[in-house]
């Protein structure tokens, strides 16, 4: 799991789950559903925030 933790002075107060986009195998699917498509090259990572 990747992502960022939000900070006010020293409490944590926020998180944001955030990874490459392959690694969200639902993100996947459901693009897939909605017929979803990019003209991107499969060389390139995407991050997704999820």
């Amino acid at each position: 799991m990747q992502g960022y933790l939000a900070y006010s002075k020293s409490n944590v107060i926020g998180w944001c789950n955030t990874n490459d986009r392959e690694n969200y195998k639902y993100l996947t699917e459901m693009f897939r559903k909605v017929g979803y498509s990019t003209t991107e090259t499969t060389d390139k990572k995407v991050k997704s925030i999820f």
